[in-house]
């Protein structure tokens, strides 16, 4: 909820309704009348599961309203990390760029010890790349070597993967002198150092 001024009203009602619409069509009953009195109408689980089943159908579109609005329940929900990153990565998908970064900023932020963490760095290296800012990709790309768990120092290799809440597959390459990241078998970033 830290970000919702920052939302257009409309938007997050919008999404909402749909998710609802959604979750309704697919079976969801609604929370009894005592646990809705102190909880929002569907739990944030009811809500992801959902999305995630709408993902895996190829309705991205829907997956996203239903991540969407998964985000109203904020870093309480166990499902706030991943619905997030499901978030930028649907903007950054549609080409909203500046979206895109708010959000993998705010994840970023939020949780560095998240397995998608490197994934969103590099999406905000890539849009760093696209937007011409040399010195923000360039700090971003420090920051991704930076973390420990992924130097290659021992080893001339390593590789991680991530498949996201949206049921993108992603896979990092980390080797001595270059890295690279892809998403569903594609680059969308990578860099020497």
């Amino acid at each position: 909820m830290a970000r919702q001024g920052k939302r257009p009203a409309w938007l997050f009602r919008l999404a909402f309704s749909a998710a609802t619409a959604v979750l309704l069509c697919a079976g969801a009953r609604p929370l009894s009348a005592s646990a809705a009195a102190e909880r929002p109408f569907y739990s944030d689980q009811i809500i992801y599961e959902h999305a995630c089943d709408t993902a895996r159908s190829g309705e991205r579109d829907f997956a996203f309203l239903g991540f969407y609005s998964l985000l109203r329940y904020g870093p309480a929900s166990a499902y706030h990390a991943p619905a997030l990153f499901a978030v930028g990565e649907y903007f950054y998908r549609q080409g909203m760029w500046r979206d895109a970064e708010i959000y993998f900023r705010e994840f970023a932020a939020a949780y560095p010890e998240n397995k998608a963490y490197v994934f969103a760095l590099a999406y905000l290296s890539a849009i760093a790349r696209q937007k011409s800012d040399t010195r923000a990709r360039q700090v971003i790309q420090r920051t991704i070597l930076e973390v420990p768990r992924l130097s290659p120092a021992r080893r001339d290799f390593k590789e991680i993967s991530y498949i996201s809440a949206l049921q993108s597959g992603y896979r990092a390459r980390f080797s001595i002198g270059r890295v690279e990241f892809y998403c569903e078998g594609r680059v969308y970033e990578h860099f020497s150092f």
